[in-house]
């Protein structure tokens, strides 16, 4: 005889000898299975153009909660009634649940393709790799290269604690403004507050182009002002500084010292020398490939004998022969590793008392322009070294003048590799030095 059940009495059958189905006479044709093993289900006996159909709704889930308990029979009663429903009105419900879990299927895949990193994927495939810094917009929004091919964004990998493994599966739509400002924040709490400003440009930019494109009606980004504050930037390292950086190259050594003394011997970008492969130099002559170039053009640059001496001592690593990496497929990438290290070998060899005033790994290009034209080399031979299209070949003159300079650009990174070799010879204190003595 059916009885009406309740959580309580739900939770008080057990397993026994055989399967037990007991219906519930609140809901005529729902029943509670319990299978000897103690375990519960729920199913429901309805007709269906005559013929007697029995549909499992699926697993009880509730255990010995009384509260979920109640809160489930109320949920598999309603479930049965629209069963019945289907039934008597000739539709198999067998038929209808299928399609429904065929439809939620579909509409997951189609909410994947448009999660925060196939949206990422697709944003750097069809925007960002328009120009050259794509591969650090990436990585700020939270990409990098894996082992495989570091031009296809496909077989690019989550950044350990970046946006992917934070938003990754999420529909980009669901990223509020709130959490773009909490991520920020935190990259402000840690120290880095121009970081900060470089992932909310970067965020903005994707999710305006997901506007335009029609994924997102507005952008989260939008009303949300840099947390740092920006100046612009004329730091010169003095000499005193540079013979003090030099030594700290030598005192961190590997990677991050030699890496960092080939930015100050070469005034190359830092993406440019950090992806170098030893196939680009051709005995004193590194060519920089036009896709690898700010200007899209190739660019050569003659290596003073303090840059050839470091890529001399660089190991060479099976793959496809970058001169900077960690495991030889991919360059090297972890800048903000490679400062922290040279600034705590500048901080123990300034001494305890002094510190450093702030300085970048850019300000080493400008003190390498600054330095080159305080030894006599003219400006548009300086700018040709730094691969510079605007200035003096900027307009006009840009169009016809087509002389390479390769001769002139020797010479003066030759002036300048010597002015660096002889900093470590002479005695410091012959220039001011932008250094602080703590009180």
């Amino acid at each position: 005889m059916a009885k009406v059940l309740t959580a309580a009495s739900i939770i008080r059958f057990k397993g026994g000898d055989k399967r037990q189905e007991i219906p519930d006479a609140a809901c005529p044709g729902l029943n509670l299975i319990v299978q000897p093993t103690g375990a519960k289900s729920w199913a429901v006996r309805t007709r269906l153009n005559g013929r007697l159909l029995k549909f499992t709704i699926g697993k009880y889930l509730a255990g010995e909660d009384q509260a979920r308990a109640g809160a489930e029979l109320v949920s598999v009663r309603a479930q049965a009634a629209d069963i019945i429903r289907q039934a008597r009105t000739g539709a198999d419900p067998r038929e209808v649940k299928a399609e429904a879990e065929a439809a939620q299927k579909l509409e997951r895949e189609e909410k994947a393709k448009e999660s925060y990193e196939a949206v990422l994927r697709l944003f750097i495939k069809r925007h960002a790799m328009k120009r050259r810094t794509w591969r650090e917009t990436a990585r700020t929004l939270g990409l990098v290269a894996g082992e495989g091919d570091r031009d296809d964004i496909d077989t690019f990998i989550s950044r350990s604690g970046g946006l992917v493994e934070r938003w990754g599966a999420r529909h980009v739509g669901s990223i509020k403004r709130a959490e773009i400002v909490k991520v920020l924040d935190e990259v402000v709490d840690a120290g880095n507050p121009i970081a900060a400003n470089r992932r909310l440009a970067a965020l903005r930019k994707m999710f305006n182009w997901c506007v335009a494109r029609g994924t997102l009606a507005a952008s989260p980004c939008v009303g949300i002002e840099a947390p740092g504050e920006e100046t612009s930037r004329d730091r010169i390292l003095s000499d005193d500084e540079l013979r003090l950086l030099l030594k700290a190259c030598a005192k961190v050594g590997g990677i991050h010292g030699d890496l960092t003394k080939l930015l100050l011997y070469t005034a190359q970008r830092r993406s440019e020398c950090a992806e170098m492969v030893f196939r680009e130099v051709d005995g004193d002559i590194w060519t920089i490939p036009a896709e690898r170039s700010k200007n899209k053009k190739p660019h050569q640059v003659p290596l003073n004998a303090g840059a050839l001496a470091v890529l001399d001592g660089r190991p060479r690593i099976t793959g496809p022969g970058y001169a900077f990496t960690i495991g030889g497929g991919s360059p090297f990438s972890g800048f903000t590793p490679l400062k922290q290290a040279v600034d705590k070998a500048l901080a123990e060899l300034a001494g305890e008392g002094v510190e450093i005033a702030p300085w970048t790994l850019h300000d080493l290009r400008r003190t390498a322009a600054s330095g080159m034209q305080r030894l006599g080399i003219k400006v548009e031979v300086v700018e040709k070294l730094l691969n510079h299209s605007s200035g003096t070949f900027r307009g006009i003159v840009g169009v016809y003048q087509r002389h390479d300079y390769v001769d002139e650009k020797r010479h003066a990174a030759e002036a300048w590799g010597t002015h660096l070799d002889g900093l470590l010879k002479e005695a410091p204190g012959g220039n001011v030095v932008p250094m602080v003595r703590a009180s």
